[in-house]
């Protein structure tokens, strides 16, 4: 498979998260003990992208912020996705996340659904954190819960359709809901702090809307070769196999489509917002690069 053509490898940057956040959100639940800080542990340590969170950091940073503020609003909108992942799986009977067993099948549907809600409050709490230092006083809260419902509205419309054919159209809209909104929620976050007029700050929405078609797409394309176990034996997991999509576009050329409007859109936006959108086509680059070697 191609790459898309409107990415130039000299606009990809690096994906690499310092060390030091990584200390930081690996430690965000100290407090917790027992049962649900072993499950936190196991999860957190099988991996996985930090995506979100680079792309907090990144835009929090060129906007000048601090960098205690950097990692608060990173791993607020990481542990959100984390969160999710978690009732994702149960919702999914997914057994296997990064290889190894989900927490759900590792240690019971109730310690997942323990520890995400842990996890919410978390979130909710590196948030204050922000609102609480000097000079910002935009209502943070609000974005998360927005987000946070957004999210869960989008997951509801995917187990509703998940089996169905159905539009590109409410492909595109329940992706921007389930998979967007929390890529877009940094945007959102740094771009509120830094007193954004409204018009702007509604541009997260098609933030929200390009960068989750782009990233399930990439997604469901992966898990239709995906050798995890589907634990009903049906592949009813997969939300929505490109083959039965009223569309007859390539992924290529959808992703294509996709990059060209991110690069429209980005032009509306502040400069410091330039090197989250580059560290997100960089990431769907490497997956379809690394699908296309596998």
């Amino acid at each position: 498979m191609s790459l898309p053509a409107s990415v130039a490898l000299d606009e990809i940057c690096s994906t690499e998260i310092a060390g030091d956040f990584n200390d930081f959100f690996n430690g965000s639940l100290s407090e917790v003990t027992g049962t649900l800080a072993r499950a936190w542990k196991y999860h957190i340590n099988s991996g996985g992208s930090r995506l979100r969170a680079n792309i907090a950091i990144s835009v929090a940073k060129e906007a000048g912020l601090s960098q205690d503020i950097q990692y608060r609003i990173a791993a607020a909108t990481e542990i959100l996705h984390q969160s999710s992942l978690l009732l994702d799986d149960i919702q999914d009977r997914d057994g296997f996340r990064r290889g190894k067993p989900s927490i759900w099948k590792e240690y019971g549907e109730g310690v997942a659904i323990n520890l995400s809600l842990i996890l919410i409050t978390k979130a909710y709490g590196f948030i204050s954190d922000v609102e609480r230092s000097e000079g910002f006083k935009s209502d943070l809260g609000d974005i998360i819960s927005g987000s946070i419902s957004k999210t869960v509205f989008g997951q509801q419309a995917d187990l509703e359709n998940s089996k169905s054919t159905i539009l590109f159209d409410r492909y595109e809209e329940i992706c921007g809901a389930k998979s967007g909104t929390l890529f877009a929620l940094p945007f959102l976050i740094v771009m509120s702090l830094q007193g954004e007029t409204e018009k702007t700050l509604a541009l997260c929405e098609e933030i929200a809307a390009l960068f989750g078609l782009a990233y399930q797409l990439v997604d469901d394309h992966e898990d239709q070769y995906s050798d995890n176990l589907k634990l009903d034996g049906l592949n009813s997991a997969i939300p929505y196999q490109l083959k039965k999509m009223e569309h007859n576009s390539s992924l290529a050329e959808l992703l294509e489509q996709v990059f060209s409007k991110i690069d429209i859109l980005f032009q509306k936006l502040p400069d410091y917002t330039q090197g989250g959108q580059k560290l997100f086509k960089n990431n769907i680059i490497k997956r379809i690069e690394e699908h296309s070697r596998s």
